[in-house]
């Protein structure tokens, strides 16, 4: 099972590898601070790439929406950025 942490765009980041292969991930907002975890259908390995610089985000991750993507490559929550803007 995998369970990675380090920092990514100056934020913490947490990979975990679920049993039914799902993965959690946690990362901290620049914007709030506070911690966030969403859990994902796809496999840790895509993360893992994505943060060890493999390819770009749009590349690694084609299946997840915009908002999605902004989490996984900053940890800010959709709900934050019209408080921040």
């Amino acid at each position: 099972m995998v369970n990675e942490t380090g920092k990514h765009k100056g934020t913490d980041y947490r990979v975990e590898e679920l049993i039914d292969g799902k993965t959690r991930l946690t990362r901290r907002s620049p914007f709030s601070g506070r911690l966030s975890e969403m859990t994902f259908d796809i496999p840790a390995s895509r993360f893992l790439a994505y943060y060890g610089g493999a390819d770009l985000i749009q590349n690694i991750f084609p299946d997840l929406d915009s908002d999605l993507r902004e989490f996984v490559m900053t940890g800010i929550l959709p709900s934050e950025w019209p408080e921040e803007l």
